[in-house]
């Protein structure tokens, strides 16, 4: 699960910083990979390979919003309704994640690596050891 604060303008025009939360379990993971014929890594590396941003902004929207909910505070449940959803979806934090992901592919790294179950994460991190263009807050988190 990823604790994430994002500092936006509310439409009020007040700045604000505000803790949002995303989680994508196992099985999601496991839809998610089985979504893309050639697999969800396979793809994503084929949209950094062809410099394809516009479907690389797509596929944010689409793992931000799969991935985007609210934790109860006993820590039991993570809640994913299309209500909570939307009520993201129609934020102005939503944009400011948005633009910081599109922008800086470091925060883009870390944010995919810190949503992900940790099992799977350390698998990640071990197969991006020695890569030089991995941040080390991500290698180390």
């Amino acid at each position: 699960m990823l604790k994430k604060t994002i500092k936006y303008t509310d439409y009020n025009g007040t700045e604000r910083s505000e803790d949002f939360y995303f989680n994508l379990s196992p099985m999601e993971m496991t839809r998610l990979s089985v979504e893309y014929p050639e697999g969800y890594k396979e793809h994503i590396e084929k949209v950094l390979d062809n410099n394809d941003g516009k479907e690389l902004l797509k596929m944010f929207e689409y793992l931000v919003s799969l991935s985007y909910g609210k934790k109860t505070e006993d820590g039991k449940h993570f809640e994913k309704s299309d209500s909570i959803k939307d009520g993201f979806l129609n934020c102005p934090a939503y944009d400011a994640l948005l633009m910081e992901l599109a922008r800086d592919t470091n925060a883009a790294t870390n944010f995919f690596i810190s949503l992900i179950p940790t099992d799977l994460a350390n698998e990640v991190k071990k197969k991006m050891d020695g890569n030089p263009t991995v941040p080390e807050e991500v290698k180390n988190s």
